[in-house]
């Protein structure tokens, strides 16, 4: 469900499967929103339409999803240590983190069009974008 911040009146209800939801992420221009989830999907939404715009299909729990691009490339990182970049619904890269370890959480930061990515070892490993699409 997503409210309003100053009045909390309720603005939508995204259905997004079953599980616990890890990590929900706007997009820069605030159209979109996508969700992690333990279900294994990363549901992609159109907030005007209110429906499913893509589901990315992931081997295990995705934990963390960044917008990367402008809103058209959206970067997943998963249980199965492998961060996935997706155009629309077409999965263009796949790469593995540097110890193979699940990836917990990702960060993009714009300006540098770099990504940051954390493992469960602990290990961060930046990701230049311009290299890895």
């Amino acid at each position: 469900k997503i409210y309003e911040v100053i009045t909390w009146k309720l603005v939508c209800s995204l259905p997004c499967g079953v599980g616990l939801i890890h990590e929900c992420n706007w997009s820069h221009d605030d159209l979109c929103i996508a969700c992690a989830s333990a279900s294994g999907l990363c549901h992609v939404w159109m907030l005007a339409e209110q429906v499913t715009e893509h589901v990315l299909p992931h081997p295990a729990y995705v934990y963390s999803v960044q917008w990367i691009e402008n809103s058209s490339v959206v970067v997943t990182a998963c249980y199965d240590g492998a961060i996935r970049c997706w155009m629309n619904e077409k999965l263009i890269q796949v790469l593995m983190g540097s110890s193979g370890s699940r990836i917990n959480t990702l960060c993009y930061e714009y300006n540098t069009n770099k990504l940051y990515s954390a493992d469960a070892t602990g290990c961060i490993t930046i990701w230049i974008v311009d290299n890895m699409l």
